[in-house]
């Protein structure tokens, strides 16, 4: 199989779990959310990182979109559903910690599996400097979530 054919696979796998667990209702309701903080937020760290030239992504043909597949920013859309869907309510503030945690190894695991396939090549980066990245940015999703439903 062509390694290419990981990132519509992935960005196709993130939507069926979210047509698979998540209401219609809530999909509506987060779909703006999810396209700022997800689609857009990752656009924007392709961008820098490229710029800063930390590392880039490779085969991107036929769907290169600013060096990067178009498929990975969109894929993130679907990821910020889920993370907010299933976010436990809760007063301890360890919940949230760890949850933040738990999403962020998982987008440490999916770019580890992108570098091992060779879809992804590090120039100035570590696979595990993702996890504060995206520690900070699933953190300031869910403030800004929190903020919108308490208004």
């Amino acid at each position: 199989m062509d390694s290419r054919l990981s990132y519509p696979i992935f960005a196709l796998l993130m939507l069926f779990l979210v047509l698979a667990f998540v209401p219609r209702k809530e999909i509506k309701k987060l779909f703006w959310f999810s396209l700022l903080w997800g689609s857009t937020v990752d656009a924007v760290l392709i961008l820098l990182f490229r710029m800063l030239n930390l590392y880039h992504y490779v085969k991107l043909e036929p769907f290169n979109f600013l060096g990067a597949p178009l498929w990975i920013p969109l894929a993130w859309s679907p990821a910020f559903i889920l993370f907010i869907y299933f976010y436990p309510n809760r007063k301890e503030w360890y919940y949230t910690t760890f949850y933040i945690a738990a999403f962020s190894m998982m987008g440490v695991a999916i770019g580890l599996f992108f570098t091992q396939v060779g879809l992804i090549k590090e120039v100035h980066w570590n696979e595990f400097l993702r996890f504060p990245v995206h520690f900070i940015w699933f953190y300031g999703a869910l403030k800004h979530y929190q903020r919108l439903e308490s208004t």
